[in-house]
């Protein structure tokens, strides 16, 4: 949507979790790879714990600019940060974008930091998960 309100200014950046990165490798090797679940169950991320599709790859293809991986301490330390200070009760996988904001792995607009967008999703998370995570942020 933010592509169609402004094409050319837009830039549009995948994050994932490090330890369930197939599609930034799959768009890294230009191929589908996959990862099985055993690799990709080390994540606290599960809503991201899933095999990419084709269609997926085909769109993430096309309407990425750049795809980054952020670690599970940087996810922890979102879902805190969120919890503290905007009071927004996040799953590790709705935290992903705030995760690589919050750790540098993705630059704001020069000089118009206000112009960056994180989408923050998903409030179904452990409640004791939730509360370890909160002490980290």
């Amino acid at each position: 949507m933010a592509r169609a309100v402004s094409p050319r200014r837009t830039r549009v950046v995948g994050v994932e979790p490090e330890l369930a990165a197939d599609a930034a490798q799959s768009l890294r090797e230009g191929r589908m790879v996959t990862w099985e679940p055993e690799r990709t169950d080390r994540t606290m991320a599960d809503g991201v714990r899933v095999c990419l599709s084709e269609l997926t790859f085909a769109h993430l293809s096309s309407l990425l600019d750049e795809i980054v991986t952020v670690t599970e301490d940087e996810i922890a330390h979102a879902v805190g940060a969120l919890a503290h200070g905007s009071r927004l009760v996040a799953e590790p996988s709705g935290a992903l974008a705030a995760a690589a904001l919050l750790s540098g792995r993705i630059d704001t607009v020069p000089g118009r930091p206000e112009a960056t967008v994180a989408v923050v999703s998903g409030g179904n998370v452990d409640p004791a998960l939730f509360t370890r995570l909160v002490g980290t942020g």
